[in-house]
């Protein structure tokens, strides 16, 4: 178990498989590039210096090398200087701009979580990535958490549009609920076959699953794609986290 120190921010890009504690969260990790060690998924995890905050992001960039790098950088030092801001939407703002002006053809989604220990309010944005889910405690069933009220520029790609502000929504968090975040990678496996995995299978493998523990969760879900691609992964990146409310 890797403790996310107060004032640290914490990840990259390099192939994992590993549990994490941060703050408040309990959270199982898994990364693995279509290249080998580093591939186009990258995740931080911040803990604030009050240790109030908890910060999870995740991007997922198309091309690999240089794009992959800036992302990185950029995404790193703004939420080291955003690190005790609630406001988590302001790193997509400074995002956007900055994969803007850098490396159009690399499109880039993203996503940001904030959990308030203090108020134990989750607060989510989305940049064009899919949608994280969430298991209520003491509830069987999984489901998206979704903008409810998005503006028109809502869940935008990183870099279409300069100065585009990015929607904030949150909810209230309980302990023992459950959350998951993945990246594109996860849902567009593909069998020997072709047929995708798709986001209705993930949540309805989540549903079936009675583990409980976040390292249990990320192995069922990993297993069972890897059973449905033939053993491996070579359509894209895949990256996922389950996270536990302690």
């Amino acid at each position: 178990m890797h403790t996310i120190k107060c004032s640290e921010v914490w990840g990259g890009n390099e192939k994992i498989n590993m549990e994490v504690s941060a703050g408040a969260l309990n959270i199982s990790l898994f990364s693995k590039g279509t290249d080998g060690d580093r591939g186009g998924d990258i995740y931080y995890v911040s803990v604030c210096g009050k240790e109030m905050l908890t910060r999870i992001a995740m991007a997922d960039v198309s091309g690999h090398g240089e794009a992959v790098s800036n992302t990185s950088q950029w995404l790193y030092s703004s939420l080291a200087s955003h690190m005790n801001d609630l406001e988590s939407n302001a790193i997509l703002n400074d995002l956007n701009n900055l994969v803007k002006s850098g490396d159009r053809d690399a499109l880039t989604t993203a996503q940001i979580i904030t959990f308030n220990k203090g108020d134990c309010h989750l607060h989510f944005s989305y940049a064009g990535h899919p949608p994280l889910l969430i298991r209520r405690a003491g509830e069987n069933g999984w489901e998206k958490l979704n903008l409810a009220n998005p503006s028109k520029k809502a869940n935008l790609i990183l870099g279409v549009l300069e100065n585009t502000l990015y929607d904030r929504e949150s909810v209230v968090l309980k302990n023992d609920d459950l959350l998951f975040l993945y990246t594109d990678g996860v849902i567009e496996t593909r069998s020997p076959a072709g047929q995708l995995f798709g986001l209705d299978q993930l949540i309805e493998l989540l549903d079936n699953s009675s583990r409980e523990s976040v390292a249990e969760i990320k192995t069922s879900v990993l297993n069972s794609l890897l059973e449905f691609s033939g053993g491996h992964f070579e359509h894209d990146d895949v990256t996922m986290m389950a996270l536990k409310v302690l």
